[in-house]
């Protein structure tokens, strides 16, 4: 399963997620703080991922819960607990297949 990340305005892939963004979709490979990373405008989100599930790959969508707008001060030891993702969606070709994809 390959899984996408959102952030803010893009759709990003880590390690070895990035590498097959890299070597399948023929995405630019970056290296981040020691992480292999790549990632795609979440307007093309829905091209790349189907080509990915035409290859054989689940795909994989995560989403951060996070509230940056929070009114209260938390100190920054107690933020990583605070932090929360939550799955969105997978697709593979059978989901595809079943909504005309």
């Amino acid at each position: 399963m390959v899984l996408f990340f959102k952030k803010g305005k893009f759709y990003e892939m880590f390690e070895g997620d990035a590498d097959i963004g890299h070597s399948k979709l023929h995405l630019k490979l970056t290296d981040r703080t020691n992480m292999r990373m790549c990632g795609i405008p979440e307007g093309r989100f829905a091209q790349y991922a189907n080509q990915l599930v035409a290859m054989g790959y689940k795909v994989s969508t995560n989403r951060d819960l996070h509230s940056r707008s929070s009114s209260t001060k938390v100190p920054k030891a107690v933020k990583p607990l605070l932090y929360h993702q939550s799955w969105c969606r997978v697709w593979d070709l059978r989901i595809l297949s079943a909504y005309g994809g």
